[in-house]
């Protein structure tokens, strides 16, 4: 390999191991879906590549990335990666599904954030994972449990004995949030045994759509509402939307030209109107909009416009129409 393909080539290993480390490729993706590992392994890749590409042609002036290395070697290396890691999950999920390299778990809480985790895993046999039944304190207690119909195999103290005489892999706490000091003294009592123990907090109860994990100090927070780009997420955003714009911009300007002069010819008042949003870190800004109805103010009380409502220029229904 000459000078010129092998410093690139090992360049781009070289910062493919720290994009890979940097968006999660290296974790455990037992439970997980394909696509999310393939999209990983596929933006490390292109970073890797743009970064080498940019270094060679800003601060280089004697090596060089021929064109064919380009055709080749960027869609191949990463589409390697994906098969081979395609490959071993099919053939890990072959082997669960036969029995092999199976793991057998305990739910520590018989309510319905359990019976929740149990259908969760019931629909993704591949992962072999096969449950050893239910333990909870409160088994006279009807109203704080489920009735689980002889899944329930005894209390705390039975699972601990499974657990410290290995019957057990992994074991997930889903006792209520209020039960801190109880579950603390139980997880200290699990820390004597081989078992993989995991708490699932019960967090249903908000609306965690654009939630995410983060910590502060190494102390865990999960945030519900937050920008979902930071640092260099954002950086990507932004040149995403600049690229993006100077592609489509130069497509739409005369199908939103042709929109213009028709609302300005069927109806009366102006053709754009601004509309107040709310950018990042909370910043107000102005959107500028075709006008679809004849009154567009911002104000506290918003109406919503009905399908009828004679306030709609002519030309607004066809804007209006889904594609």
């Amino acid at each position: 390999m000459s000078q010129d393909y092998l410093l690139p080539v090992m360049g781009c290993i070289a910062l493919f191991t720290v994009f890979a480390e940097y968006n999660g490729i290296y974790q455990g993706w037992r439970g997980e879906p394909m696509f999310d590992e393939a999209w990983r392994i596929l933006l490390s890749w292109l970073m890797s590549f743009a970064m080498v590409a940019f270094c060679v042609i800003f601060f280089s002036s004697e090596l060089s990335f021929p064109q064919k290395s380009i055709q080749l070697f960027l869609p191949l290396v990463p589409a390697f990666i994906i098969l081979t890691h395609t490959i071993k999950r099919l053939l890990l999920a072959i082997l669960r599904q036969q029995g092999f390299n199976s793991r057998t778990y305990a739910i520590l809480g018989a309510n319905p954030l359990g019976k929740r985790l149990e259908a969760a895993l019931s629909e993704l046999p591949w992962l072999g994972y096969k449950l050893v039944g239910y333990y909870d304190d409160r088994a006279e207690d009807a109203y704080r449990r489920l009735d689980l119909k002889g899944q329930l195999n005894g209390g705390f103290d039975e699972l601990l004995i499974a657990a410290k005489q290995g019957k057990v892999d992994h074991i997930y706490i889903t006792l209520p949030l209020r039960a801190e000091e109880r579950i603390s003294q139980m997880v200290l009592e699990l820390a004597d045994s081989t078992a993989s123990v995991n708490i699932v907090p019960d967090f249903f109860t908000f609306n965690l759509i654009q939630s995410k994990w983060t910590n502060v100090q190494g102390i865990p927070v999960v945030s519900l509402f937050d920008t979902p780009f930071r640092e260099f997420d954002g950086v990507i955003k932004r040149i995403e939307d600049l690229l993006l714009c100077a592609f489509i911009v130069p497509l739409i300007c005369v199908p939103m030209l042709l929109i213009a002069i028709g609302i300005k010819l069927s109806s009366r008042g102006p053709v754009l109107f601004k509309q107040k949003r709310y950018g990042v870190n909370g910043e107000e800004i102005n959107v500028w909009k075709f006008r679809s109805m004849t009154v567009c103010e911002n104000g506290n009380d918003i109406k919503q416009a009905t399908k009828m409502m004679l306030a709609l220029p002519p030309l607004a229904h066809f804007c209006e129409e889904p594609l």
